[in-house]
């Protein structure tokens, strides 16, 4: 549903969403070859103006299952005096792999953000007002709204400085070459340098660090599902009032949806967290399965994550009264 225009906006978010389309994949494989040429002492500029035939691409990656192979071809016939520059010691793995960590470190700078705005809406809230704590489900003792703001805030915290210290082992460059054995010298040292990342020891069937990211991307769907569960049982109880959606059998209803979107969302990455873990199961030097399975799974975490960041601050702004 997320790729139904119609849904698109209540289920995805468009500035994710762009950090994995075509052309911004294509930019990341230039700019890994850009990068490469650079390392060698060479001048780059040849590479200006390359603009590949994305369907033909698209029919070679049903036959080769990625489209770097086509890619490089095309692009050694339109630079062919860089033609023996181009990839070397490189794989297809290491183009693929480096634009969904540049991907990734885009993303992370719109969730340093967006965590902010969230946070910074919270606490603009009025926390004076009573309320009735809840424990499992039943009334608890009398607590101020501040309160439960402290504990959502807490976990937003939390969820801001797992991510500053997951960033630095997660943006590194992916150089391994054929089996792996791409030594880690100068070139790819410059090579990192280049695209703004790290230098790392190959991880072709080493995905630990995507495993983390996945788990960070869950914690902080979860975190963020958390507000919207309370803050619809809020309603329930008449202790929120919030700007929602009406009803075609009942008009006077006012469904909290945004609080709602948010546990789907949370539920949706708990889900998809299973998956990228299966992804370690990664065969020898490189898996043709373990790799597509994380296309298929991890691009939807950060959209994932990105629309539940978004929905919760609209939520949040939403709130016209607190207490009970």
């Amino acid at each position: 549903m997320r790729e139904n225009s119609i849904f698109a906006g209540l289920l995805s978010d468009a500035e994710t969403v762009t950090l994995f389309a075509p052309e911004a994949m294509l930019a990341d494989w230039l700019a890994f070859q850009r990068a490469l040429i650079i390392a060698q002492g060479s001048d780059p500029a040849a590479l200006t103006g390359f603009s590949p035939d994305i369907a033909g691409l698209a029919a070679a990656t049903m036959k080769d299952g990625v489209p770097i192979p086509a890619w490089l071809t095309a692009l050694k016939k339109h630079a062919p005096i860089l033609a023996p520059l181009l990839h070397l010691n490189a794989t297809s793995q290491d183009l693929t792999d480096t634009a969904m960590i540049l991907a990734f470190k885009r993303a992370n700078i719109i969730f340093d953000e967006r965590l902010d705005v969230v946070a910074a809406a919270l606490r603009a809230l009025d926390g004076t007002p009573k309320l009735m704590a809840r424990t499992r489900m039943q009334p608890a003792l009398e607590i101020t709204v501040g309160d439960r703001i402290t504990r959502w805030l807490s976990a937003l915290e939390d969820i801001g400085t797992r991510l500053a210290a997951l960033r630095p082992g997660l943006e590194v460059l992916q150089y391994g070459g054929a089996v792996g054995l791409t030594p880690h010298d100068a070139v790819a040292t410059a090579v990192a340098a280049e695209l703004g990342l790290k230098p790392a020891l190959h991880w072709h069937t080493t995905r630990n660090r995507l495993a983390d990211y996945a788990g960070w991307l869950s914690l902080a769907t979860g975190a963020l599902g958390k507000i919207g569960l309370d803050l619809a049982l809020m309603a329930q109880m008449g202790e929120v009032a919030l700007t929602g959606g009406t009803s075609s059998a009942m008009p006077h209803k006012n469904n909290p949806v945004l609080a709602e979107v948010l546990q789907a969302l949370a539920r949706k990455n708990a889900c998809d967290l299973s998956a990228v873990h299966l992804a370690l199961l990664a065969e020898q030097e490189r898996s043709g399965a373990a790799m597509t399975l994380e296309w298929l799974v991890l691009p939807e975490m950060v959209v994932t994550t990105g629309t539940a960041l978004a929905h919760a601050c609209a939520l949040i702004k939403s709130i016209s009264s607190l207490g009970g």
